[in-house]
């Protein structure tokens, strides 16, 4: 029990320091929170096997909290669509929705990121075969794994140079129900208590 107790009060007191660190008046502080919105474009293919590649194309919206200087975690939504991707001339619209860790490394006014999301997609407005059945809409998990750059412009606004990632989903296609795609985006960043004193120093 007092080690669990001693485990506690570490931890809390770690957690207290890197908020400290975390202030609006620190320098090497990039942002607390964050919101970016900006264009999404995915690269997938139909049928599996193969590549009859198709592009989707569409927007995305991400929310980013920083736990540390190089910790921080985000949740990001995703939407894209296109047409007639298949001779059937069925067409596919995609949501993910997704969230996970970030980590962050500082250069100068450029902030590179690694990160790992984990969530679900939906698509819709398509073919979606399952055994001797089809649906027009399906769900399933996903995963996105990559990273990406910001630029600084301002105190409080950034460019999302460009973000790429590894996007896997798992929506019924009747072969082995696994879509392995590149997606990438760019877009601006708005940064909450952001990098006002870093041209003081």
């Amino acid at each position: 029990m007092r080690s669990m107790t001693l485990a506690f009060i570490l931890l809390m007191m770690g957690s207290s320091t890197a908020f400290a660190q975390w202030s609006p008046s620190n320098p090497e502080n990039p942002s607390r929170f964050d919101i970016a919105v900006g264009y999404n474009y995915i690269r997938a293919n139909a049928p599996p096997g193969g590549c009859q590649c198709f592009d989707l194309q569409g927007g995305f919206f991400s929310v980013g909290m920083h736990l540390s200087r190089w910790l921080g975690a985000e949740a990001e939504i995703t939407g894209q669509h296109v047409n007639d991707i298949s001779a059937l001339g069925q067409d596919l619209t995609l949501l993910t929705f997704a969230a996970g860790p970030t980590i962050h490394k500082t250069f100068g006014r450029f902030d590179s990121f690694g990160q790992v999301l984990i969530g679900g997609a939906h698509g819709s407005d398509s073919y979606f075969p399952e055994g001797l059945n089809s649906s027009t809409t399906a769900s399933s998990f996903e995963l996105q794994a990559g990273g990406g750059i910001d630029y600084l412009v301002s105190d409080h606004f950034s460019i999302r140079i460009a973000n790429v990632q590894y996007l896997k989903t798992q929506l019924p296609n009747g072969t082995n129900n696994e879509q392995n795609e590149l997606m990438a985006g760019a877009g601006i960043i708005y940064r909450f208590n952001g990098f006002g004193s870093r041209r003081e120093k």
